[in-house]
């Protein structure tokens, strides 16, 4: 038995056999599982979701690439890349406690259109590709929303610094 951790929330997911979806019994999201066929592979996943978690998304992409250089069918590494990309992290609703996707990097193009969702729709079972077209739909929602709240704003320049400490040890 493999132990592989909540994609949502990191908690511990004993994956007995070749399960593709589980529901993480400490927050309660059900969600797609990797074909889990070596320890190495397992690492690759734990690590990857370790950064998706802390919202690092290229160090995330990195290694979803490692993966799919050794397994190019492996739909759930091209669906956390589609992921990475559209900078999705899953939040808990304070209300309903239930995890729901933020998108942290919205993009022009449509989730629905990305080659790695289109990838890991054409490489999932059945059921774990009914998952993925469900949550796409959601996130090209959240998407839509986002980008037609910034298509009203006037266009405007953005430059933020922060600095700890001057080049004389003291705080700035």
């Amino acid at each position: 038995m493999i132990i592989f951790k909540c994609k949502m929330c990191g908690g511990a997911l004993e994956i007995a056999g070749n399960a593709g979806v589980i529901t993480c019994e400490y927050c309660g999201t059900k969600q797609t599982l990797p074909k889990l066929d070596s320890d190495r592979k397992a690492t690759l996943y734990d690590r990857a979701g370790h950064f998706r978690r802390a919202n690092e998304y290229d160090k995330t992409a990195a290694i979803y690439e490692t993966i799919l250089g050794e397994d190019g069918a492996d739909a759930e590494a091209y669906w956390s890349l589609a992921l990475c990309k559209y900078g999705v992290e899953y939040v808990e609703d304070p209300l309903t406690r239930k995890r729901i996707p933020t998108c942290n990097r919205t993009q022009f193009t449509s989730i629905l259109a990305d080659e790695n969702y289109k990838k890991a729709i054409e490489n999932a079972d059945v059921i774990v590709r009914g998952m993925y077209e469900e949550e796409a739909k959601a996130i090209d929602a959240i998407q839509k929303g986002i980008l037609a709240v910034s298509n009203k704003e006037e266009p405007f320049d953005v430059f933020i610094c922060y600095k700890e400490t001057g080049d004389d040890g003291q705080r700035t």
